[in-house]
């Protein structure tokens, strides 16, 4: 039986969408975390991170679904 392709693609398709989103999300936790290792502010910048994150996922999301 041959695979249709354009269900593969579109299969493909939202598994890099979910990759995204999971990018999204990690970056801006990363990017505070060595913000805070490099100066003395230690919880703030993983707590923006987190907030950050949260905040572009929702629009993504958002933008996505709407």
């Amino acid at each position: 039986m041959v695979p249709n392709r354009k269900n593969d693609i579109k299969g493909f398709a939202v598994y890099v969408e979910l990759a995204s989103l999971g990018v999204e999300m990690f970056a801006p936790i990363a990017i505070g975390a060595l913000l805070d290792s490099y100066s003395s502010t230690k919880p703030f910048g993983i707590i923006s991170g987190i907030l950050i994150g949260v905040l572009v996922v929702t629009f993504h999301i958002k933008r996505r679904l709407f």
